[in-house]
């Protein structure tokens, strides 16, 4: 009888007393290792160095640029001639702001890129800033929907001497049977900036 009493005294009472104990413990140990943990994956995150484009020519794909800033705070990154993740892509044979002529930076639609910028407009200004180079502002001039892809990247071999940035923002016209990508285009023009 004692024996039946002290089992069921252990099944009852010992044994989840002992798995509370272990529970507790393994609770502590991730709570004190946890903020160790998430501090490193807050340093795997991709950081971009400030650094100092001499020519958009010598950058290599998916290097960092810099990020484009716009009236209402929001600010996007801009990489070279590849996409990676939510940053725009500045086109090869761009010219730098610095220079005359003219770059193209393309983005999809969707909120993450050029999506949420949908209300710029005739007279909007933004910011391209490009590190130690300085911000470099820019009014749009035109806005034009229903630009072909290849009319879209053609902008960049404009020459002349108007320093033009063209921003691409994709969408899928769904009125065609192959739901083709179209580009609204925003052009601007450079009226400032820069630091040399």
């Amino acid at each position: 009888m004692k024996s039946m009493g002290f089992n069921f005294i252990k099944r009852a009472v010992i044994i989840p007393l002992v798995l509370a104990v272990i529970a507790a413990a393994l609770v502590l140990a991730a709570v004190k290792f946890a903020p160790e943990r998430l501090t490193e994956d807050q340093n795997e995150q991709t950081t971009y160095s400030v650094q100092e484009v001499q020519e958009f020519s010598k950058l290599q794909s998916g290097d960092y640029v810099g990020r484009l800033v716009f009236a209402d705070g929001t600010e996007r990154a801009v990489t070279f001639d590849e996409s990676t993740g939510n940053t725009l892509v500045l086109l090869q044979k761009s010219k730098e702001p610095w220079k005359n002529g003219s770059a193209v930076i393309r983005g999809t639609g969707v909120s993450a890129q050029l999506g949420e910028l949908r209300h710029l407009k005739q007279g909007d200004t933004f910011t391209f800033d490009i590190g130690k180079r300085g911000g470099f502002e820019y009014e749009i001039t035109d806005v034009a929907s229903g630009v072909s892809a290849k009319d879209a990247s053609a902008y960049t071999g404009q020459k002349g001497k108007a320093k033009m940035l063209y921003l691409c923002r994709s969408y899928n016209d769904f009125s065609s049977a192959d739901k083709t990508k179209l580009y609204v285009v925003y052009t601007a023009r450079q009226i400032g900036g820069g630091n040399g």
